[in-house]
């Protein structure tokens, strides 16, 4: 497009024609702004070009400021095309943005060059208008080894719907695929930008980890993938059962990876004693007081890094990991924000909802389960749900691969592990690893974990022989308490 009419341009324009040109001083003006509508912003620093259609003068250039305004001085009168280069343009995989504009003898002609946006893309990508609150994910798939050509692949996005059916809380996976063999493209319409989503990746018997995908407000998101080489192996859950029993297992992703980094702060300063892991893919490292983490081991190709340090915010991103790759990298985390001390002497029950009256009511009889009150949670102050549920006993949250986190029992009779049912103010969700996509820790008010059936209030009973959780949300500070 604008870049082949300005190659050609540069190769060969007749020098009569400029000498032609130069016996009439230019007199016009371009003046113009360069837009984004995807972000809503103006595309600061991005380089303006101009070249006639005919290609009779030498191509011109500037660079926008910081507002995407853009002036050219003393033009030659004729029809010119004016197009823009920016490093978005290659994020959302466009080519050159231009537009023709007639410049007369004198005069200014204004031009404005915009991005498409990201409804306009959308229809434009995936031949269709897009739903309310959806957009598309779009990418390119590699293999991490090798000549990095793929011969068949298959990209799957997911993510999840909730709706309440006959009086319960349920979540119904929704996903799509692409899959193509001879394109190492990949477009994925109508996704749910609000929505929790995940991608993963696959070739063969190789795939990527499962990623997380955050959609920003124009709806289109890139991630590209590298799948490497992936073994599949079982490791024992040994803590999650009674001495004796034979322990259950968790499939893990294995490989010839090997990941280095250093953990520091805000400031500069090294994080000790912080722990880094690739989900689903064998034991967590701890930092040493350098803040350096090796984890060897792990599958080679896209996959997730997750880092956490008390004090400090998570930190979840999708990295590359090349078999004879040993960079080390720098991973800063952010402090959390801390809030002033609260000092509880006492609740009132007069002033909180039935629910939560039935809750303290259990929770002082104490016999069958491990209550965590509001102050508790407070005291606390968790940031992950595994951080409270680890700590009752013959509870255990382990990694299920795909899906997250899980809450595992020990099982009664002649089950050896098993899985609770998990409630959330009375209606019960699953517990596959989305706990955390339906309530955060902070939203968290209450929590009852009975690891066996027994205590369990009869509404909450199920058939199933295992134990039950009961999580309940709301303000952890209500009128009525009392401080010092």
């Amino acid at each position: 497009m604008l870049a082949g009419v300005l190659a050609s341009v540069v190769s060969s324009h007749p020098l009569e024609a400029q000498q032609e040109q130069a016996t009439k001083p230019p007199r016009a003006r371009v003046q113009g702004t360069v837009w984004d509508s995807t972000r809503n912003v103006p595309m600061a620093l991005s380089v303006v070009q101009m070249v006639t259609s005919d290609g009779l003068s030498p191509p011109r250039s500037t660079v926008a400021d910081s507002a995407g305004r853009f002036v050219f001085d003393r033009v030659m009168a004729g029809v010119w095309i004016v197009g823009v280069r920016h490093p978005r343009l290659d994020t959302l995989v466009l080519e050159d943005v231009a537009q023709r504009v007639q410049v007369k003898t004198r005069g200014t002609a204004k031009v404005r060059l915009s991005v498409p946006s990201g409804a306009s893309l959308s229809r434009q990508v995936c031949r269709a208008a897009p739903a309310d609150s959806t957009g598309y994910l779009f990418g390119r798939m590699s293999r991490a080894e090798g000549d990095r050509r793929l011969i068949a692949r298959m990209v799957r996005v997911e993510w999840l719907d909730l709706v309440v059916k006959k009086g319960r809380l349920s979540r119904e996976v929704i996903s799509t695929v692409d899959q193509a063999s001879d394109s190492d493209n990949f477009v994925v319409c109508e996704v749910p930008v609000l929505a929790s989503t995940r991608v993963q990746a696959w070739s063969a018997e190789d795939s990527t980890d499962a990623i997380d995908v955050k959609f920003p407000p124009s709806g289109i998101s890139r991630l590209d993938l590298f799948v490497g080489k992936t073994q599949y192996v079982r490791q024992a859950i040994d803590s999650a059962v009674a001495p004796g029993d034979s322990p259950p297992t968790v499939v893990l992703r294995s490989g010839s990876g090997r990941v280095v980094g250093i953990v520091r702060d805000p400031l500069g300063q090294p994080i000790s004693n912080a722990s880094a892991s690739i989900p689903g893919s064998g034991p967590t490292k701890r930092t040493s007081a350098t803040g350096r983490f090796e984890i060897t081991g792990v599958a080679t190709g896209t996959q997730l890094l997750d880092v956490r340090a008390i004090g400090f915010e998570q930190l979840r991103i999708p990295i590359d990991i090349f078999g004879n790759d040993s960079t080390v990298m720098l991973y800063a985390l952010s402090r959390v924000t801390a809030l002033a001390k609260v000092d509880v002497r006492a609740f009132r029950a007069v002033v909180i909802s039935p629910d939560m009256v039935k809750f303290e009511n259990r929770r002082r009889l104490g016999k069958f389960g491990r209550y965590f009150g509001p102050e508790d949670l407070i005291a606390l102050s968790p940031l992950y749900l595994r951080n409270i549920i680890d700590r009752a006993p013959g509870v255990r949250v382990v990694n299920a691969r795909v899906s997250g986190d899980q809450i595992v029992m020990r099982g009664t009779g002649f089950t050896q592990f098993c899985y609770p049912e998990v409630w959330l103010d009375g209606f019960r969700i699953a517990n596959d690893g989305s706990v955390d996509s339906y309530i955060l820790p902070p939203a968290l008010r209450a929590i009852e974990v009975y690891s066996r059936p027994t205590g369990v209030p009869p509404q909450y009973l199920d058939t199933a022989d295992c134990g039950t959780i009961l999580l309940w949300s709301g303000p952890r500070e209500l009128p009525g308490v009392l401080r010092r």
